[in-house]
């Protein structure tokens, strides 16, 4: 049986991951890898005991971070190239996640907000996209997915990055960016969406045109 329950810190490892730095008051980059491998391994066995299921992107991403932790307690001449590009990339993910995710709380709650006000911090540049569009159609999208579901469900199904950027290019293109947004189940999977769009953009692998349709390049 399909656990059903309220999940409110955090909805996927990457918002563990910033629950953890958050309590800390620090930036993820001054905090050393060993550690928060362990505090994000030591939270999973607490929601072991308390007989939560835990679906396995939260395995995966643990056994990534051990995987990071057993390389950065080599010393500093061991580095190799390899290792310091997946440690790069694992802090910009987690800080662009925490961006669009303060992007969406301040969306969802502010109803007067001045949106011009508001910058996407991320490190894509959208050409030819109007941005008071595209936080709108974010905004919209969230409305959609709360009406649909209150509660977050638990399933076994891994979401990844990766996962979604395949299912973009083999599913998504020439699909409008909102209609595909709203037909998502949680907040956590509309930021993911977003985030992985943003890498195929980056890599040059789609586009989004004027009217948020997502092409192929």
């Amino acid at each position: 049986m399909e656990l059903v329950f309220k999940f409110q810190e955090f909805e996927g490892p990457l918002d563990l991951i910033i629950y953890l730095v958050k309590k800390k008051k620090l930036s993820i980059r001054d905090i050393p890898l060993s550690q928060l491998a362990d505090e994000f391994y030591e939270y999973l066995q607490q929601m072991k005991n308390l007989n939560l299921n835990i679906t396995s992107e939260f395995i995966v991403t643990a056994s990534y971070l051990m995987e990071l932790k057993s390389k950065s307690l080599l010393p500093r001449s061991s580095e190799d190239e390899s290792f310091k590009i997946s440690k790069e990339k694992f802090y910009s993910q987690v800080e662009q996640y925490a961006a669009l995710k303060d992007l969406v709380e301040k969306v969802k709650n502010s109803e007067n907000l001045n949106i011009e006000k508001m910058p996407v911090s991320v490190k894509t540049v959208f050409p030819k996209i109007n941005e008071k569009k595209l936080k709108d159609i974010i905004k919209n999208a969230i409305k959609e997915v709360e009406l649909k579901q209150k509660v977050y469900k638990i399933k076994k199904e891994e979401i990844t990055i990766e996962t979604i950027m395949s299912k973009v290019l083999n599913s998504n293109i020439n699909k409008n960016l909102y209609e595909i947004l709203k037909n998502l189940n949680s907040k956590y999977e509309i930021i993911m969406y977003f985030l992985a769009i943003l890498e195929l953009i980056k890599l040059k692998k789609i586009t989004l045109d004027e009217e948020f349709y997502i092409r192929s390049v």
